[in-house]
């Protein structure tokens, strides 16, 4: 394998599986291994040339699911077969796509940065972390975090993917728009506008460095969506049922201990295929956009008789 790749095999324990962000959160650490292997810096330590200390921040996390490995469905003692590539994309950011197999499955050291767009293996997790390295502009503040690169981060050997994948041009449309997916004629909106206010929970969004922790997003979103599907009169176990198909999200900032969420929901869905629905989740502090969410899944058939 290159330089710029890990492999790995995986037993499913139960601190990365079940119906929450733990999966994500694994391989969020995954792809702090991989970049600290490829780009020789210790990420969980990393200074600037002034001494401060600087985070390998998650900037975009896009999940692709294409059969057997699934973040929901994932198990104890499960074993599954991950291979993590890191590539260049400028001297503040790295991009590392990941791939996972159920073990033994598929040849490890087949591995090319086109499965993630468009031509994917079927029975494979794909993940995309587009990550940024950024500091505090002010002690103690996680509002206006700066971009600022450890000195002995080493890119310049990467290799690339093709500009027109590049996650920042989504981004920028996903945050004018509230979304990642634009003009579906063939999905009937459910709900728009559907806003949660909540406070930092600050038993589980914050990591030990003070910053809110990139996985708590998902849960964030997931718990606006139970409210939700509560109000539209769901039950719980059509909520859990739900198989995620594609994922994306973009983190726009981070917030302080003392903040309030506003996560807004849109739903929509198929207009001749109703398990299929798509959530688009714009999450701001005063107003401040933090982050953008698309989430396509579907829905476990309720029956008959339930919506």
């Amino acid at each position: 394998m290159n330089h710029n790749t890990v492999i790995r095999q995986a037993t499913v324990t139960p601190s990365m599986s079940g119906f929450n962000a733990q999966l994500y959160a694994r391989i969020g650490d995954w792809t702090w291994d991989a970049v600290s292997s490829a780009c020789s810096t210790d990420v969980l330590t990393a200074r600037t040339v002034s001494g401060d200390p600087t985070y390998l921040a998650f900037y975009y996390f896009h999940a692709q699911c294409t059969g057997a490995v699934h973040p929901h469905r994932l198990s104890f003692g499960d074993r599954i077969d991950v291979v993590s590539g890191v590539f260049a994309a400028g001297g503040d950011s790295t991009l590392t796509l990941h791939r996972l197999s159920p073990a033994g499955t598929v040849d490890p050291t087949a591995f090319h940065w086109r499965e993630f767009y468009g031509e994917p293996r079927p029975d494979c997790l794909y993940v995309e972390n587009f990550n940024r390295w950024v500091a505090r502009s002010a002690a103690d503040r996680n509002h206006g975090l700066e971009r600022s690169s450890p000195h002995d981060f080493a890119h310049e050997h990467l290799p690339t993917v093709p500009r027109q994948y590049y996650a920042p041009r989504l981004c920028v449309a996903a945050r004018s728009s509230g979304t990642f997916r634009h003009h579906e004629p063939d999905h009937l909106t459910i709900a728009r506008g559907y806003t949660v206010r909540r406070p930092v929970d600050l038993a589980r969004d914050f990591n030990p460095v003070g910053l809110m922790y990139f996985a708590s997003y998902f849960s964030v979103v997931d718990s606006a969506l139970w409210e939700l599907w509560r109000v539209l009169g769901r039950d719980s176990s059509a909520f859990l049922g739900r198989r995620i198909e594609d994922q994306k999200i973009n983190y726009v900032g981070n917030a302080d201990p003392d903040d309030t969420l506003d996560v807004t929901l849109t739903l929509r869905q198929h207009r001749t295929d109703p398990l299929g629905e798509v959530l688009d989740a714009v999450v701001r502090v005063e107003g401040r956009l933090i982050a953008v969410s698309t989430v396509s899944y579907r829905r476990a058939d309720p029956g008959p008789d339930r919506p």
